[in-house]
């Protein structure tokens, strides 16, 4: 199976790495082992192979020697292969015919304590990427058409500012939200951190800009109903449901005063009630009133009021687009403790962050007395990690993980409430307070302020009980060598965590991964921090991990960034790292078309041949699942064929 003997010209060069390498590694003998290896034709060290003076050597010596591969053993691939496969295309010698040694991760690093079998292994490795070399072949880019329009999925903040962001580049952006109106969770927002302003003049300042923008087509009611195609040709089709309010109307107020049907508020978490046509707040974008069909009863009140401004029998529509990208940011939901979970729902003076913002933000700003159920309000606790950083149960799905973002949001809150209401005494009662960066400011603005920290373990926490109109926590504090503390208060707010938002369907048609917990992955969290490893889709926001809004907007714009530099141009040029198949030996075993993670295998006719197995290049994510099935190896990566890995074991596996 080997090529050893072909007659094959390859300069290999070895970098000392400015010593990371070289002071464990003896290049020196790397090099002579492998200058009379079969098809070498020059080898070389030198001390930063990356470096002007390097990437030259190399160069010269491929017009100087015509070689047609190069081996390159210096650090991550990760950093410099691009610059080698640059080097190569400056110097008229193909890209794809190059392999890049990872000799400092791989030896150097590892095995500092044993420079002799770092030497060693360095020289398998470096022989394995030789044999590698022999058998490349001059690859291309694959391109194809992209289209200039991007669909953005969720109309929260995050969704808003990547729209903005998107159309302010050129492109045309359809996005879709589930939900009637756009904003999501942080219009319901009191004040947000750090800027104090209020969440719904930070939503309405993303949907002006939105509304001035022809180029942003704004769905709400509307889902997915089937994504197909790939990467700068996806086919989306959007069911847009009924609002059943047709058009606007100067006596919609009116109408909705007379609808009879009142539910409790989900825009003020339960504490006012709404009726089955409503609008959210003042304001809110789109201006038309819903119907909400699950609660009302056709009673025909508000058509009595509006005619024909009304449709009660509407039906969805259906709509149909061709985007080169999706962005996804569909957010997130608070967690909702369990019933009797620190008092929750046991005592109705417990209540949730999201529950203390709907409060404030029904509270008049002239008052001066905070109050709930018409009790006034002097002194509160807060329970922080209430759904997050659970310890593990057996049987239940627990939130390990920490939401960043609630510590910030509690202390935050704790000096609103300071400074707005008189005599409002605060305590907080903490696992760990994470304020990270110079969000440490508002923990010491808060000690400053007069509020008090308890410390409490993961086996100890608070325990919350009534006694006659008092709510009592008990809690054990670390801070004071266990003293337990018995601490009368007014109200108990749970600082919760953010929960990742279930969309099975959306999953089932993108194919987006889900991490451990729960939120939807990125590809790498450094290199490739908001696309997912399907070409052309992109996270942004809280979807994909719990953040502040700042954090949430900076990953929009970056989703944005990524999601134009791939439409731009009108097409897009992709890495040949695909899979293709021979037909003359393909059987048609299937295995590899339901295998295949990103569909991109099908069935078509070979003239002569009859039906066989063939790769879409576009959707191939280069994997390579398929070959590791496929009964007659007729299906192989262009850039890692079957024979190459037999070639590379036997290279480094012949070397004592």
């Amino acid at each position: 199976m080997s090529n050893r003997n072909e007659n094959k010209r390859i300069g290999v060069y070895v970098c000392h790495c400015g010593g990371n390498i070289s002071d464990v590694v003896d290049v020196e003998k790397v090099v002579e082992a492998v200058k009379d290896y079969p098809g070498v034709v020059i080898a070389k060290h030198y001390e930063f192979m990356c470096s002007d003076a390097g990437q030259k050597m190399i160069e010269t010596d491929i017009k100087e020697y015509n070689l047609d591969g190069v081996v390159v053993a210096s650090c991550s691939p990760k950093l410099h292969e691009l610059t080698f496969k640059n080097v190569l295309q400056r110097a008229g010698l193909n890209p794809y015919k190059y392999y890049h040694v990872n000799i400092r991760e791989d030896s150097s690093w590892p095995h500092s304590d044993d420079p002799e079998e770092a030497t060693k292994k360095a020289i398998r490795e470096v022989k394995a990427g030789i044999d590698y070399v022999k058998s490349t072949k001059d690859l291309k880019k694959i391109k194809a058409k992209a289209y200039k329009s991007i669909l953005v999925i969720g109309g929260g903040l995050a969704g808003l500012r990547a729209a903005l962001n998107l159309e302010n580049m050129g492109l045309k952006v359809i996005l879709i939200e589930k939900s009637p109106f756009v904003g999501g969770f942080a219009s319901r927002l009191y004040k947000i951190f750090p800027s104090g302003q209020s969440g719904k003049d930070v939503v309405n300042a993303l949907i002006n800009e939105v509304k001035q923008n022809k180029n942003i087509i704004v769905l709400t009611n509307a889902e997915i109903e089937k994504i197909g195609g790939y990467v700068g040709n996806f086919q989306v089709t959007v069911k847009v449901n009924p609002r059943y309010v047709v058009k606007d109307h100067p006596k919609l107020k009116e109408a909705i005063e007379k609808c009879p049907v009142e539910v409790p508020d989900e825009f003020t978490n339960g504490l006012t009630k709404r009726k089955a046509i409503y609008y959210p707040y003042e304001g809110a974008y789109p201006e038309l009133p819903v119907i909400d069909m699950s609660v009302c009863t056709k009673c025909g009140e508000c058509t009595k009021i509006v005619g024909d401004s009304i449709d009660l029998n509407q039906k969805p529509e259906t709509h149909e687009f061709k985007v080169g990208a999706i962005v996804v940011a569909t957010g997130f939901k608070p967690y909702e403790p369990k019933e009797g979970e620190f008092g929750y729902k046991t005592y109705s003076e417990v209540i949730t962050l999201p529950e203390l913002h709907s409060l404030l933000n029904l509270t008049n700003e002239k008052e001066k007395t905070l109050t709930y159920n018409k009790k006034p309000i002097k002194t509160i606790a807060f329970i922080y990690c209430v759904g997050s950083r659970q310890a593990p149960r057996e049987g239940e799905k627990v939130n390990q993980y920490c939401s960043r973002y609630c510590c910030n949001a509690a202390l935050h809150i704790a000096q609103e409430l300071m400074k707005r209401f008189n005599g409002i005494k605060t305590y907080h009662l903490y696992r760990d307070i994470r304020s990270y960066g110079k969000n440490e400011l508002y923990y010491l603005d808060a000690a400053k302020s007069g509020a008090v920290f308890i410390r409490f373990t993961e086996n100890e926490p608070p325990e919350v009980s009534k006694e006659g109109e008092k709510l009592i926590v008990r809690v054990k504090d670390t801070l004071t060598a266990g003293e337990k503390l018995k601490i009368p208060v007014d109200l108990v707010v749970l600082v919760v965590g953010m929960v990742p938002r279930e969309n099975k369907r959306l999953e089932e048609l993108t194919k987006i991964n889900v991490g451990l917990d729960g939120f939807y992955q990125e590809a790498h969290p450094k290199l490739r921090p908001v696309e997912t490893f399907q070409m052309g889709l992109l996270l942004a926001g809280t979807c994909q991990a719990p953040r502040d809004i700042p954090e949430a907007l900076s990953s929009a714009s970056a989703a944005a960034a990524k999601a134009g530099s791939l439409v731009m141009k009108g097409s897009i040029e992709l890495e040949p790292l695909v899979a293709y198949v021979d037909p003359k030996i393909c059987n048609l075993s299937k295995l590899c078309i339901s295998e295949c993670p990103a569909n991109a295998i099908s069935i078509k006719e070979y003239e002569g041949l009859g039906k066989r197995a063939w790769v879409n290049e576009v959707l191939c994510i280069g994997c390579g699942a398929c070959t590791a099935v496929c009964p007659t190896e007729a299906i192989q990566l262009k850039t890692l064929s079957t024979k190459q890995i037999y070639d590379m074991i036997k290279a480094m596996a012949e070397v004592s």
